[in-house]
């Protein structure tokens, strides 16, 4: 790394442009991070840097104000292949939306009408971006939808109809991602390939509350937390158990 006064190991990035401290995330040659933008000390909007300019790229001031669009995000951009995908909140509105980029000022856009009051970016699976967003294009709260390049938006599955669905989950082996969605009551869990006809419930039956954001694929087995019998008093305890991540 040079510096502008050409040591090493010193600033890259003008000190009238620095980060929030949140996110900095490798893209195309360069990083993509959260920094503070033209309208004021607090406006965190996305930038690109890769050195082939003086100054990094200000991808967009989506939000005019004066609290920015990104603030308080950690591991903001999720990358898939020469695009990546963030959620930020426009001047005026209450919700976030989902956008994604190639690096340009130009290639930055928002990815349809996904709205993300409380959901977001869940994960990828086979070059697929999970979110769990609302669309006014399907009718929907916030359930489970999938796109690949920012341009066309499918729905994986309304699990909760009517209502909202919280969604997170880890990704598996095999191009599949195993979910824990949430209805407002209970929760059910899910494994899917980012597409409607690759999504299936997985039968726990048996076991007590079971915890997906706790669990791990290795090998041919999918580790997870869940509830049971543990102890001299044989009261319910979180354990770990296993099941064949190839069957699922």
């Amino acid at each position: 790394i040079t510096s502008k006064s050409g040591s090493d190991n010193g600033i890259v990035i003008d000190p009238s442009n620095y980060l929030d401290g949140t996110s900095i995330t490798a893209f195309r040659g360069g990083v993509l991070y959260v920094g503070i933008g033209s309208d004021s000390a607090t406006d965190q909007e996305p930038f690109f840097y890769d050195g082939s300019a003086d100054a990094p790229v200000q991808l967009a001031d989506i939000s005019t104000g004066t609290f920015g669009s990104m603030g308080g995000q950690w591991n903001a951009f999720t990358v898939v292949g020469d695009k990546a995908f963030f959620k930020a909140k426009a001047t005026d509105e209450t919700d976030y939306f989902i956008y994604v980029t190639d690096g340009t000022a130009d290639g930055t856009q928002r990815v349809a009408d996904l709205s993300t009051p409380f959901g977001g970016i869940v994960g990828v699976v086979d070059g697929k971006v999970l979110i769990n967003a609302n669309s006014e294009d399907f009718g929907l709260g916030e359930e489970l939808f999938a796109t690949s390049d920012g341009g066309e938006v499918q729905l994986v599955k309304d699990f909760t109809d009517p209502g909202d669905s919280s969604i997170s989950g880890n990704p598996g082996r095999n191009g599949v991602f195993y979910l824990n969605v949430y209805d407002g009551n209970a929760s059910s869990y899910w494994v899917t390939d980012g597409s409607s006809a690759g999504t299936s419930e997985i039968d726990f039956t048996g076991f007590g509350s079971v915890e997906l954001h706790k669990s791990a694929v290795c090998g041919s087995k999918f580790f997870f937390a869940a509830e049971g019998p543990s102890g001299p008093d044989n009261s319910l305890r979180q354990e770990l158990y296993s099941l064949d991540a190839s069957q699922n």
